[in-house]
């Protein structure tokens, strides 16, 4: 085949081939111009539409049942209620849902959804795909996402899932999008995408790529579950749950009597809310509490976008386990500037989840709502799960002043946290670390399979290398040797 770039520009496009397509800049997008050419030109690899090889291709938008959807805390017989925010192309991060019970489940049974389902986004965020971890169990999701269960037979599904996470892919969902407000896609559209259909072997390959990813993420969940697990021994009794924000939002502010005798010096009614004293409570029965600004120091470094270095964003940042991903290299106006294996905590109480480290080997930049800290490098990781937990934020979160409540160092540096000996210090934090190293190389394998589709499409990949790593990966992670 011909090599085509995938992003030449400008492109002609001959009377013959516009059809009756519409007529715009983006239909006739010069990735999709000459995605469509190899589609057509019956070259070395083939091209399917996406109905040619599912079994099942549905979404269900019965408004009126939806608003009898109810949402309850997560536990052993509820279930994750997926929306487009969960879906992370390759993959839908589930852990983060919400999830529902039983019976409204059951009144959504046309919107179940197995491990293996390709999630794609309907209607506004267009170009969102996403494969459900074999980790996930049954899952209900929203009426914005269609549901597509792939036929092993006819194709691999966790190669489809990253091909639409690549250049062609999203722009091939993202040119049948309709509306002019929001744009939307329809069953139909989905059904008849452009899909590449190369030989078994190869599709299998590329596709380990994603399945030993999603394996390297269900280790490292496995990992920051342990770190949290073992910090909740150094408790008689953790329950946290009085520690969480209460499920209508409120704070509790005026909600309990504070006497006299208590109030000290006066910082405000939110400074002696009832959660707050709960929490130190709390960590104080762990016998080896500390304030966090005497384990560590406080770092005050701004910056300024003076060079182009990995930039920090909060959005970025998982509020489920505090990893975070980077959109290409840029700072962004002013910043806070954290080296490695310094703790950002995100002082915004809206976002305090969003408190992470910086585990690269190199400085970053970060939104200058993040405070940084210092610590001895044994006790980062550490330091950086004790102030994700529930008793560390709910010290904070109710004494945010401001129109956009935030929280001063100050009192960041007296939050009290669990400090015990060495050794168990640096075994809870090792654990969070490797969940870390896990997601890294999980990412790395995933830009190297979008980078093998995109090859792929132009025709310059090399197909014996790529099949010899797909089957590297089968015998390290136990998969299914490539023939």
């Amino acid at each position: 085949m011909t090599e085509l770039s995938l992003d030449q520009n400008p492109i002609w496009v001959p009377n013959v081939e516009i059809g009756a397509n519409r007529f715009d800049a983006l239909y006739y997008d010069p990735t999709l111009t000459v995605a469509e050419r190899h589609l057509r030109a019956k070259g070395p690899l083939g091209w399917k539409r996406l109905q040619d090889v599912a079994s099942e291709l549905y979404s269900f938008g019965a408004y009126e049942l939806t608003n009898q959807i109810r949402f309850v805390e997560r536990g052993q017989d509820t279930i994750p209620y997926l929306n487009v925010t969960e879906v992370k192309n390759p993959f839908v991060h589930f852990a983060g849902a919400r999830h529902i019970d039983r019976a409204s489940h059951r009144l959504l049974e046309k919107s179940a959804c197995s491990p293996g389902t390709l999630l794609l986004a309907m209607s506004a965020s267009i170009g969102r795909v996403g494969i459900l971890p074999a980790t996930a169990g049954a899952c209900n999701s929203n009426q914005h996402l269609a549901k597509v269960v792939i036929d092993g037979t006819q194709h691999d599904p966790h190669f489809l899932a990253i091909y639409f996470s690549s250049s062609v892919g999203k722009a091939s969902c993202e040119r049948e999008a309709a509306g002019a407000v929001q744009k939307s896609l329809y069953l139909y559209n989905i059904a008849t995408l452009p899909i590449p259909d190369p030989s078994p072997s190869l599709r299998t390959a590329i596709g380990h790529k994603v399945r030993a990813a999603e394996l390297l993420n269900a280790r490292a969940e496995v990992e920051a579950r342990r770190a949290v697990e073992q910090l909740d021994t150094l408790f008689p009794n953790p329950m946290h749950r009085a520690l969480k924000p209460n499920e209508d939002g409120k704070c509790d502010y005026f909600s309990g009597f504070v006497g006299n005798g208590e109030l000290g010096l006066f910082h405000g009614a939110q400074f002696f809310a009832p959660k707050r004293k709960n929490a130190i409570e709390f960590v104080s029965t762990s016998g080896v509490g500390r304030r966090i600004g005497t384990c560590g120091s406080r770092v005050r470094e701004k910056g300024k976008r003076t060079s182009s270095r990995k930039h920090l964003d909060p959005a970025n940042v998982s509020g489920v386990d505090g990893y975070w991903t980077t959109e290409p290299d840029e700072d962004g106006g002013d910043v806070v500037i954290a080296e490695s294996s310094q703790v950002l905590f995100m002082r915004m109480r809206p976002y305090l989840n969003k408190t992470t480290i910086n585990d690269g080997s190199s400085a970053v930049s970060g939104s200058p709502e993040f405070l940084v800290y210092q610590f001895a490098s044994s006790d980062s990781y550490f330091a950086a799960l004790c102030l994700r937990q529930p008793w560390a934020l709910s010290q904070v979160a109710e004494i945010a002043t401001g129109d956009r409540p935030r929280v001063d160092g100050e009192f960041v540096d007296d939050v009290l946290v669990p400090w015990p000996c060495d050794e168990l210090r640096h075994e809870i934090g090792e654990h969070y670390r490797c969940s870390f190293v896990l997601r890294r190389r999980a990412d790395t394998l995933v830009e190297q399979a979008i980078e093998d589709v995109e090859r792929l499409v132009q025709g310059i990949l090399d197909e014996t290398d790529t099949i010899h790593a797909g089957t590297a990966l089968a015998e390290e992670f136990g998969l299914e040797v490539p023939k």
